[in-house]
């Protein structure tokens, strides 16, 4: 397309469904310039004027850098999934699209190729998501799904999910989840907690001494950070 779009490569039409993102369904050249714009229906039906039209250039620079892989048989589209590594395998899990998610998939990159296994764990979009002595372990947290402190651990081999001590020191959106030695670290807002994954308990620790949101956690040399 061009900016007075004389030429329509894509048009979504009218739609309800992709109100916040859409995937067109059109392969877009190297180091070609594609522009873009957008119109909404009010409620008295009457269409908006259109956006100011706005341009983007898929990089020639980027080519050999990046490698799509599988896009068909995975999870749909979603936000705040979260994602780990576990035996050389990829894991999805949760997330929010058009409600609260729970499902969990594995892509195998040496297959291509994604499984769906056992739905389960916190079912909201701010829960935490880590692995841990070959398991995986979902912490939930307030949401868009159901305020709850439970603590999930998901077994491969079994494809089950169980059901663990529940954490009660503090409730609260954006868990951020770590591990470290036979403990997971779950950390939201200023306050932490400890989860002892051999006795199935919890420990409320000294908490970050300032409080933001939108934090993170990582493990660095024995430490976390």
């Amino acid at each position: 397309a061009d900016a007075a779009f004389g030429s329509v490569l894509w048009d979504s039409g009218q739609t309800s469904a992709d109100l916040a993102s859409v995937v067109p369904a059109y392969s877009l050249a190297q180091g070609q310039v594609y522009w873009w714009r957008v119109r909404y229906r009010g409620e008295v039906l009457d269409w908006s004027p259109w956006s100011l039209p706005q341009s983007f250039t898929r990089s020639a620079s980027l080519a050999g850098l990046y490698t799509q892989i599988a896009v068909g048989g995975g999870p749909n589209i979603r936000y705040y999934s979260k994602a780990a590594v576990l035996d050389g395998k990829l894991w999805i899990h949760a997330g929010y699209g058009s409600g609260a998610l729970s499902d969990l998939w594995v892509f195998d990159p040496g297959a291509n190729n994604w499984t769906q296994k056992a739905a389960g764990g916190a079912g909201n979009d701010t829960s935490g998501f880590v692995v841990q002595g070959g398991m995986l372990f979902s912490v939930a947290s307030a949401g868009s799904g159901t305020i709850t402190t439970t603590l999930y651990r998901y077994n491969p081999n079994s494809n089950t999910w169980a059901t663990l001590a529940n954490q009660t020191f503090f409730v609260g959106s954006w868990n951020f989840v770590a591990a470290l030695n036979d403990k997971l670290y779950v950390l939201n807002g200023a306050r932490l907690a400890a989860y002892d994954v051999t006795g199935n308990t919890w420990t409320r620790l000294a908490g970050v001494p300032s409080v933001s949101g939108g934090r993170g956690l990582a493990v660095c040399n024995g430490k976390l950070y």
